[in-house]
């Protein structure tokens, strides 16, 4: 399977074996700037020009979920990504903050703020060994202003949550 995202605001699903297609539409003057898939592969989040994150079910195409609100949208491409343990959604912001969110909540655990211009891509990696995901999960944010940032806490967390 391929899913693509574009500015017309439909998630177009490829399934190459079948030689199938499936359009999902998020609605009118919507632009997708970022898809990215879940680890279990059920779910795919959807970050759009209008500073909304939508959980869709993958096979599906149903809305599960749309929230935002903790990052500014508007002009720029901005990338989300899953933490490896499927519990947080990270999304990059135009005032040069990643913010995290819960994924079941929807609600903002924390702004990490560590650049001066957009966020414009981040990435979680589960980190370096030990066996409780979570706690070992590092997100890597990177800029306009040029510069990467590795967010972690220690070897024992992401972030502190509050």
């Amino acid at each position: 399977e391929i899913c693509t995202g574009s500015v017309d605001g439909i998630v177009r699903t490829y399934d190459l074996r079948k030689g199938e297609l499936r359009s999902d539409a998020l609605g009118d003057d919507v632009a997708i700037t970022s898809i990215v898939p879940t680890s279990d592969g059920l779910t795919n989040i959807i970050s759009t020009l209008d500073g909304r994150l939508h959980i869709l079910e993958r096979s599906t195409g149903d809305s599960i979920q749309t929230f935002g609100g903790g990052h500014t949208a508007g002009r720029y491409s901005l990338q989300c990504a899953v933490s490896a343990d499927d519990e947080y959604i990270v999304c990059g912001s135009e005032d040069g903050a990643a913010v995290v969110y819960d994924f079941a909540s929807g609600k903002v655990r924390q702004m990490l703020r560590g650049h001066v211009r957009p966020t414009c891509s981040v990435a979680c990696h589960p980190g370096r060994g030990g066996s409780d995901v979570a706690a070992a999960s590092v997100v890597i944010s990177g800029s306009y202003d040029g510069q990467g940032v590795v967010w972690t806490n220690g070897d024992s967390h992401l972030i502190e949550l509050e």
